[in-house]
């Protein structure tokens, strides 16, 4: 149970953004500080939908993100994500076990990026220089700003005790729909 309660007497318009945004209880619970939510919104949409990296090494960020923050709710919404982009089972098992052999080079090096990110707060020069061959600045910005807005999710959702919704994560239907 949320450690607040989620707001109730929405307006039309909040009610509307929260519809736009996919009704997740992260979102709700946000909507207690619209403008915040807008912006965080914002944010999320132009790394889900308009960055220029890879989606699948964006995911496997996230995911390992997710674990390493322990958020239960990442990983739910995100795995879906994941298959949906073509990330394999195998990878996406090796990131929840902690086995990296199934993954490629490059996804074990945006695993070890996040991992720094979020363990030493500053990625390491060997993982940047390694990264930095195969990344243009653009998507090294971009996966920089992914796992911290992630990490910050996580802790905000770990915070409020934002619980996963009920029935499939919002990635089952980017998954269909991209079918």
């Amino acid at each position: 149970m949320a450690r607040i309660p989620y707001p109730q007497n929405l307006t039309a318009e909040t009610r509307e953004k929260l519809s736009r945004l996919g009704n997740l209880n992260v979102t709700r619970m946000m909507s207690h500080a619209e403008p915040v939510m807008d912006a965080y919104a914002k944010l999320g949409v132009a790394i889900l939908r308009r960055s220029k990296l890879d989606p699948k090494l964006r995911e496997i960020a996230i995911l390992k993100i997710g674990l390493l923050c322990e958020s239960e709710y990442e990983w739910h919404q995100h795995e879906p994500y994941a298959r949906a982009v073509g990330v394999s089972e195998e990878a996406i098992g090796g990131l929840a076990s902690g086995e990296l052999d199934p993954l490629s080079e490059m996804e074990k090096l945006v695993a070890a990026f996040a991992s720094e990110t979020f363990l030493q707060k500053r990625v390491s020069d060997e993982t940047f220089k390694a990264i930095s061959r195969h990344l243009s600045h653009e998507e090294l910005v971009e996966l920089s700003l992914t796992c911290g807005y992630y990490i910050m999710t996580a802790g905000y959702l770990r915070t409020f005790d934002i619980e996963i919704e009920d029935g499939p994560a919002l990635g089952h239907t980017v998954a269909q729909s991209s079918k």
